[in-house]
């Protein structure tokens, strides 16, 4: 999706400490406003040091702001979704 990585480029060169949350929610935000239906996903996987957090945007269950292997590689925490409908 090109908002994708529109918002990815912005991130990499203009915004401070941008992480993969801070990402997600602008895209979010940028997607609904223009109403694509697009939910923010958290999720998490075991590592030696602990857990891993990670977080993404999908569009009809397709990753649109990362590789769609983060759907394999962590755990959805289904109850923090964000924008997700009933």
């Amino acid at each position: 999706m090109r908002l994708a990585r529109l918002v990815d480029t912005a991130a990499r060169h203009g915004l401070p400490g941008h992480t993969c949350l801070k990402r997600s929610l602008v895209l979010w935000y940028l997607c609904r406003r223009r109403g694509v239906p697009v939910a923010v996903v958290l999720g998490a996987r075991p590592t030696a040091a602990g857990l891993e957090a990670h977080a993404w945007v999908e569009h009809d269950g397709v990753v649109i702001n990362d590789e769609g292997s983060v759907q394999r590689d962590y755990i959805p925490l289904s109850w923090t979704t964000i924008g997700r409908r009933a």
